[in-house]
């Protein structure tokens, strides 16, 4: 009877933190003047469990909806049962900056500064720290979008502002003068949007997006994520007219946001 009893609290907890995040409407309230109990499940089986290396507490069914989502009108849908513990929403973010490649354990603490070193009008130059990593966990129902903006759309030199190397769409060769961002993967539910979706690379794969002022998205799920990653690379190329300076910077802002 006990183990019971702690099941059947387990089970209101589940479905008291699936509904915390909206209004409340109690049909029926259990309560004394040392308890109150808004919401009820009835449990069956299961027990109590033990090795070496674990303890648990289980329960083998629970009445509810067959979907846990089967109470809705116009203006409400209710969750009931353990399954709801997934609907509360949640999203993990996590950034880095590296030069390996971008991967499910990818992160690192800012600043975040990607470095282009010395350009020259022999090379295209992919930033030293090559890669620009954002990987998301969340359970968004309509998906996840990343975007990006940057600051000056341009490398702009800090002691001469109207000296700049503009961002714009391309395939940057030696000699000319450009600047962009590509991505190198998309991984685990992520898609790569056009412009920064063209043959990108460390080695010769220099076709880049032209990065504005407003946000562009860089890459989208269309459903909940699990260490869904994209890897963005930084180019730039100038031609033998682009005044020498060097102190030509931007600062990309990317924002990542979940649809529930």
């Amino acid at each position: 009877m006990k183990r019971h009893l702690k099941q059947l609290i387990l089970a209101l907890l589940a479905v008291g933190l699936s509904l915390a995040s909206g209004p409340e409407a109690f049909a029926q309230m259990m309560s004394s003047t040392n308890y109150q109990i808004p919401f009820d499940a009835f449990s069956d089986g299961g027990g109590h469990s033990t090795s070496s290396n674990y303890i648990t507490e289980d329960t083998v069914t629970e009445q509810a909806s067959p979907t846990g989502e089967g109470l809705s009108s116009a203006n409400y849908l209710a969750c009931v049962g353990y399954q709801c513990l997934q609907e509360a929403p949640f999203q993990t973010v996590t950034y880095a900056v590296q030069s390996t490649p971008c991967s499910i354990t990818s992160s690192s603490a800012p600043p975040y500064d990607v470095p282009l070193g010395t350009l020259s009008t022999s090379a295209v130059s992919t930033a030293s720290n090559y890669r620009i990593c954002v990987r998301v966990t969340s359970n968004a129902s309509g998906g996840i979008v990343v975007e990006g903006r940057s600051l000056n759309a341009a490398l702009k030199s800090t002691s001469v502002p109207t000296d700049m190397i503009a961002s714009a769409t391309a395939t940057l060769t030696a000699g000319s003068s450009g600047y962009g961002f590509c991505s190198s993967q998309a991984v685990n539910g992520f898609t790569a949007h056009a412009p920064f979706n063209g043959s990108c690379d460390t080695g010769t794969g220099n076709a880049v997006g032209g990065i504005a002022t407003t946000d562009q998205t860089i890459w989208s799920s269309s459903s909940p994520v699990n260490n869904a990653y994209g890897e963005l690379l930084t180019k730039a190329s100038i031609s033998a007219t682009v005044p020498a300076h060097n102190d030509y910077v931007d600062t990309l802002t990317l924002t990542v946001t979940g649809t529930y």
